[in-house]
């Protein structure tokens, strides 16, 4: 079985490489685009307070510390789907556009019951947009039109350990270690309005990424009578230089039909780099464990968890060797709020008295955004209201499960006139391990 998963999870990594996900976000004009650094899905439904998450059944390589505290000799193979469905509006015209992209694949497993180990393909960044505006020229207009596609991905590898671990509190520091590869490419089509004529000029510009990145993460808990659990969790994501290629061209042909063009300039390849911000993530979490009698023969132990997490990203520092003009970006801040509640916590151990309603982890979240980018001074603000489901595969009381998620959130500013986004949210997701009764990864003893 474990050689079958093994094999399972190369070709989908595999597969992953061979199709770049799909976005749609005229957010991404900006350098690789906007980066994927946030949604698990998990804690989709949670608001994206994902840092302060860390059980034997979730893989959270959003902070590598969680690694250490899943189970010995159980481990989990991660699968992740989003999907979104967008609203944008301007004045009276408005458009609606749909985007799917697979949200990773991730294989975890502990080390001597102090380590844990991890490494997946998750992505990076995705750029997809397309904007066309008119240019007076003359006695005729140039209609312009901009698009964006591809995106970058990265391959980590996460370790982590615990520094201090007894049973009522532990200590684990972690960080990933990635590989950043992909294209992103930002296309300009000119023609004029006027003609009749399908040909115009096409001003093309690609990035290729190929770089190494880190993050680390920390995380402590401690209960205090097995009934009141505090988790403080953080986790940083250091300014470093993501390395890559740009290749540029000027093409004159027939616009949109890639075989029929004349290249009119063909620029030398040019290496430089994109300097990231830092960002920075601190949350806390408090879980509450009680029981509730449902009848006079069984007992049921319930729990409730409040997560926040915050976190900034120091957008003045962004900066890229590939253009001269520096970009005008805002600070940004977000702030999210979750909240689960599990009716029976231990349902393996009382399959036969529990329902299938009470196993399922119900979660609810909120979370607001300041984003990079402003208009007349007005930063736009991001606001959104989560849902989701946990529902547990007991089949032979393994860890595994599957995660829904779903989300409504706006972009926007408070600017008569403004460009706004409304949208969807789905995320699913699928965590496969091996049964309780067969421990993976552990030496075997004859006695």
């Amino acid at each position: 079985m474990q050689y079958k998963l093994l094999f399972f999870f190369l070709l989908m990594c595999v597969l992953k490489t061979q199709a770049q996900g799909t976005i749609y976000s005229p957010y991404s004009t900006v350098g690789l685009g906007e980066v994927n650094n946030s949604e698990h899905p998990t804690s989709f439904g949670m608001g994206n307070t994902a840092i302060t998450l860390a059980d034997s059944t979730m893989l959270n390589f959003l902070n590598p510390a969680s690694y250490s505290t899943l189970g010995d000799g159980q481990p989990l193979f991660s699968l992740g789907l989003n999907a979104r469905i967008s609203t944008f509006t301007q004045t009276n015209a408005s458009q609606d556009f749909t985007s799917a992209s697979v949200n990773h694949f991730a294989l975890g497993f502990t080390l001597k019951q102090r380590y844990g180990l991890a490494f997946g393909l998750r992505p990076f960044s995705s750029k997809g947009y397309s904007i066309t505006e008119g240019v007076k020229a003359g006695t005729d207009s140039i209609i312009n039109t901009y698009l964006g596609t591809g995106g970058t991905n990265q391959f980590f590898v996460g370790l982590s350990a615990y520094l201090f671990k007894n049973e009522s509190t532990a200590i684990s520091l972690g960080t990933n270690l990635s590989y950043l590869f992909g294209a992103t490419n930002n296309e300009r089509r000119s023609q004029l309005y006027n003609s009749n004529s399908t040909y115009g000029g096409v001003d093309w510009n690609r990035y290729v990424v190929s770089s190494f990145h880190f993050d680390l993460g920390l995380f402590m808990k401690k209960t205090f009578n097995e009934r009141h659990t505090f988790v403080i969790a953080s986790t940083i994501d250091p300014s470093q230089k993501i390395t890559a290629d740009r290749e540029k061209a000027l093409f004159f042909g027939v616009l949109g039909n890639p075989t029929k063009y004349d290249t009119i300039s063909l620029s030398p390849t040019v290496s430089g780099s994109f300097k990231m911000p830092t960002t920075f993530t601190i949350g806390g979490s408090y879980t509450y464990w009680f029981t509730s009698g449902l009848s006079r023969k069984y007992i049921r132990n319930s729990e409730i968890a409040l997560h926040v997490n915050y976190s900034s990203t120091d957008w003045n520092n962004y900066s890229t060797e590939f253009e001269s003009t520096a970009l005008s970006l805002q600070n940004s801040a977000n702030l999210s709020i979750g909240l689960q509640f599990i009716p029976e916590r231990k349902f393996t151990e009382n399959t036969v008295n529990t329902s299938f309603i009470s196993r399922i982890r119900y979660r609810a979240g909120f979370y607001q955004n300041s984003l990079p980018y402003s208009l007349n001074g007005e930063q736009f603000l991001e606001r959104g209201y989560t849902l989701g489901f946990g529902i547990p595969i007991i089949a032979q009381q393994s860890l595994s499960n599957l995660n829904f998620g779903f989300s409504y959130g706006t972009r926007s500013t408070q600017q008569t006139g403004s460009f706004n986004q409304a949208y969807y949210g789905i995320q699913f997701g699928i965590t496969i391990a091996p049964s309780i009764f067969e421990r993976w990864f552990r030496k075997r003893r004859l006695d």
